[in-house]
């Protein structure tokens, strides 16, 4: 099966979390706000078949990464018995935003107060401690669909980072843009 690679942004006002990562079998979901109609957004959003017979090589392919802004932290929720097993990963201070890897190997945590970027281990749930500084308030990210870069948008900067991923550096050519950007998203034909 040819894993799907579509993603759809959500808000919300008044959450009591900043943001939900989902990653199954390719498929992804990013949402924030509260989880009452998280299965019923990929339901709608990733259609074909989702094999459940195994992980598709994808060590992410069965949980949820959910981002504690006031925890500062990133829990895992295990989507094969639907709960919470208390995997809470720190990471810096006011997560708003998380973006994986098309190969599922590592989760990318924008913490707005830190204005920096926190690399999650996601076969081990750890977070690395390679801390990428970006601009001042980094509200969104997104990955190229190769992998090899993020997006980040930094709202009171107005510009945008651009990170290497294969040396999670930033690469210092801030991307200028509108006043107070919040949202990001890259085409799955990006080269």
């Amino acid at each position: 099966m040819k894993p799907l690679f579509r993603a759809i942004r959500y808000s919300a006002v008044g959450s009591f979390f900043a943001g939900i990562f989902l990653v199954i079998q390719g498929c992804t979901l990013e949402r924030e706000g509260t989880l009452g109609v998280l299965l019923l957004i990929l339901l709608q959003f990733c259609s074909g078949p989702v094999d459940t017979s195994g992980d598709g090589g994808n060590p992410a392919a069965f949980f949820a990464y959910v981002v504690n802004e006031f925890g500062d932290d990133v829990s895992v929720l295990d989507l094969t018995s639907n709960t919470n097993p208390g995997t809470d990963i720190p990471v810096g201070n006011a997560p708003l935003a998380i973006a994986i890897t098309p190969d599922g190997a590592f989760a990318y945590v924008a913490n707005f107060s830190d204005d920096d970027v926190s690399v999650i281990d996601v076969a081990t749930n750890t977070n690395l401690g390679t801390d990428i500084a970006v601009g001042d308030v980094p509200r969104t990210m997104a990955i190229t669909p190769d992998g090899a870069f993020a997006y980040v948008a930094n709202f009171i900067d107005d510009d945008v980072s651009v990170l290497d991923l294969t040396s999670n550096t930033n690469l210092g050519a801030d991307i200028a843009v509108g006043d107070g950007p919040r949202a990001i998203a890259i085409t799955i034909f990006a080269k």
